[in-house]
């Protein structure tokens, strides 16, 4: 039996060639963010009443919404989206307090302070609402812009063309995720984040 000592090198440390070999095998893996993003669309499909496109999740189905909502425009297909919607868009601000009412601030429940959650009925907000990740914003994003419209003479803009909108927004938003972990700043972002150590050649250890 022998023993072979291997000395182990942080990215930082490396040679420049051996960054460049570092750098050329390491792939990001992107399946856990899409997940995050299938699961946006699928409570977009459930609060607006969407369907998954037949070849993609990320085309959206609206034929069988009645074709008279779906050719809302202006005032209108705005009134429409705050008297059906307003509540799953916007939300009371979240903070947590001590719960006087269950537990004392200075007792303990399992080895964790006793918090009680509390959702502000002034202060509205609508980031994240759908699934709690980033991508409920860009994928509503078409939507809150709409929102804010106050003259529409050079809008016109439809149920139909705003709820595609929001897919092409999420669709735009990964493409663009995904060229940036192109990037040799996003893998070396990576390889920080894992803790990654290599050989003098830039292997992975």
């Amino acid at each position: 039996m022998r023993t072979i000592e291997v000395c182990l090198y942080k990215f930082d440390e490396l040679s420049e060639e051996a960054k460049e070999n570092a750098l050329s095998n390491i792939t990001i893996d992107n399946y856990f963010w899409y997940q995050e993003a299938h699961e946006t669309v699928k409570k977009f499909h459930d609060v607006f009443g969407t369907r998954d496109g037949y070849n993609s999740w990320l085309d959206i189905r609206t034929e069988h919404i009645d074709s008279d909502i779906l050719e809302l425009s202006g005032f209108r297909l705005q009134k429409y989206i705050w008297n059906n919607f307003g509540d799953k868009l916007f939300k009371g601000k979240y903070f947590s307090l001590w719960s006087k009412k269950d537990v004392s601030y200075k007792h303990y429940k399992d080895g964790f302070p006793v918090l009680k959650c509390r959702y502000s009925k002034v202060i509205k907000q609508n980031c994240c609402v759908l699934t709690g990740v980033c991508y409920d914003d860009d994928l509503l994003k078409p939507i809150c812009d709409f929102l804010k419209i106050r003259d529409f003479s050079r809008n016109s803009t439809d149920y139909k063309d705003l709820l595609e909108d929001c897919v092409h927004s999420l669709r735009k938003s990964l493409e663009s995720e995904d060229e940036y972990n192109e990037t040799d700043a996003a893998k070396i972002d990576y390889i920080e984040a894992n803790y990654y150590e290599f050989d003098e050649d830039g292997n992975i250890a």
